[in-house]
């Protein structure tokens, strides 16, 4: 049973990463943005 879920957990963590890759760099483009606009 645990070897039928375990590939969705994987999928799972791999699409987590991803996202929270974009997030990270969606907030350094805003915080260079920020510091750019605001020097």
């Amino acid at each position: 049973m645990a070897l039928n879920w375990l590939p969705s957990i994987v999928q799972g963590l791999f699409l987590l990463g991803k996202y929270l890759r974009y997030i990270f760099r969606l907030k350094n483009i805003t915080l260079f943005y920020l510091y750019s606009h605001y020097l």
